[in-house]
């Protein structure tokens, strides 16, 4: 869980990393980790647009919460 302000930002009860670039026009974000993975992204404001990297896609955006689920052939590794 990643919090901000005492906002959540980022939670996931898969092990995983994320990359977010947040700005009102978009939400850009890359997920990496166990081999089927599901996270949610709560930004302060909604955004106007969201991409998703990879095999990643989003599954619902509503009340405030983006839901994403991430599906690989392959678990892959945190760098370090």
């Amino acid at each position: 869980m990643l919090r901000h302000s005492g906002h959540t930002l980022f939670a996931s009860m898969s092990r995983a990393t994320a990359c977010l670039e947040l700005s009102p026009a978009e939400l850009s974000v890359a997920l990496r980790g166990q081999h089927y993975l599901r996270a949610e992204v709560r930004p302060a404001v909604m955004p106007q647009r969201v991409t998703v990297e990879e095999n990643a896609e989003v599954i619902s955006s509503d009340n405030g919460v983006i839901t994403f689920g991430q599906s690989s052939s392959m678990a892959t590794h945190r760098p370090g």
